[in-house]
């Protein structure tokens, strides 16, 4: 009787030490979202981790997620050391799809593991939603499963903009609060991650990418210039910048969009823009508070004195214009805004 009483206590303790497991192994995977900071400013980066629980044998996966993109821009994702995963870019406008595989013949991970951690960053004040729409997950052996989730997050945007991250642009910087506006609205990005180069002379292709960003001209046109690529970055841009009129090229098949581009031409440009943005002409001026108003180009005159007028510019001094001079990046930038805020 003691043997038989001694073999069921063994055969009892084995049986609860080995139901958690199995309880384990049986449960459905959980999957949840975790966010690095719930109240940023704008321009702030967000990080997103994508979490898996009671995962079995995963050799690979899918992830399926869907955000804001009035809120929120998509930078990167990184995946986990020991395999290999990529993006597949956005399938719709605020859907990321994320993959991940092992590589060779290997088990497949079981239990709780990150699945992809993402960066984001903060664009405009409010609620941004960030969800985990499905997954889809690969075993060993190659099976599948595919799991619809919704699982969802929220970030509160504050209104106020963070500072820029620019190393060369200080905070005293006189085009600071403008570019730092313009960075928040994705109309202007700095030449690297912390950098922006002020001082930089603007090329004809920089200042067209950013009146097209500030007008949000969209749709397709075909582009007109010999010396533009079809993969060029601004080759979208100034296809539809010109077919709107907003920029000529140099001539009828040549748009020099490396070439830099003075303070007149870039007025010019400005009040085409103007004209666009509020649906009218800005009218015809003959004074201007400039005293080298005589330099300017013909074609240009108007458009500086209108331009002046409606305090869409200042000179390099309170009395020079300095038509003839090239526009750094600064400069283009507080033009943008100026025409952006103007009443």
């Amino acid at each position: 009787m003691p043997r038989k009483r001694l073999v069921l206590g063994l055969s009892m303790l084995l049986l609860l030490v080995l139901l958690p497991q199995a309880a384990l192994a049986a449960a459905d995977p959980v999957y949840s979202l975790s966010i690095s900071n719930r109240k940023p400013a704008a321009n702030d980066d967000i990080t997103v981790v994508v979490q898996g629980k009671h995962l079995n044998d995963v050799y690979g996966y899918e992830v399926n997620i869907v955000y804001d993109p009035d809120k929120l821009t998509y930078r990167r994702a990184k995946a986990p050391s020991d395999g290999y995963g990529f993006t597949a870019g956005e399938t719709s406008k605020g859907h990321i799809r994320y993959a991940y595989t092992k590589i060779g013949k290997v088990p497949g991970d079981s239990g709780n593991m990150t699945l992809v951690t993402l960066t984001f960053t903060a664009r405009g004040a409010g609620s941004a939603a960030i969800e985990i729409a499905d997954v889809k997950l690969v075993d060993s052996r190659m099976a599948s499963t595919a799991q619809t989730v919704g699982v969802q997050a929220t970030v509160a945007i504050d209104d106020a903009l963070a500072p820029l991250k620019f190393t060369d642009l200080p905070q005293t910087h006189w085009a600071y609060l403008a570019i730092r506006e313009l960075v928040a609205k994705q109309i202007v990005s700095g030449t690297s991650a912390t950098t922006f180069e002020p001082n930089r002379a603007t090329t004809r292709a920089e200042f067209t990418m950013l009146l097209v960003n500030a007008l949000q001209l969209s749709g397709e046109a075909k582009i007109a210039f010999t010396d533009i690529k079809p993969s060029d970055w601004f080759a979208a841009a100034v296809a539809k910048a010109h077919k709107v009129g907003l920029v000529n090229g140099k001539s009828a098949i040549r748009f020099d969009p490396g070439g830099k581009i003075t303070r007149e031409e870039m007025v010019v440009m400005l009040m085409r823009a103007y004209a666009i943005m509020y649906g009218k002409e800005p009218g015809v001026y003959s004074a201007t508070r400039f005293a080298d108003i005589n330099e300017v180009s013909a074609w240009a005159f108007n458009s500086v004195s209108a331009a002046a007028e409606l305090q869409l510019i200042k000179g390099r001094t309170a009395a020079q214009f300095v038509p003839k001079g090239i526009s750094s990046r600064a400069e283009a930038a507080q033009v943008i805004y100026n025409l952006l805020t103007t009443e």
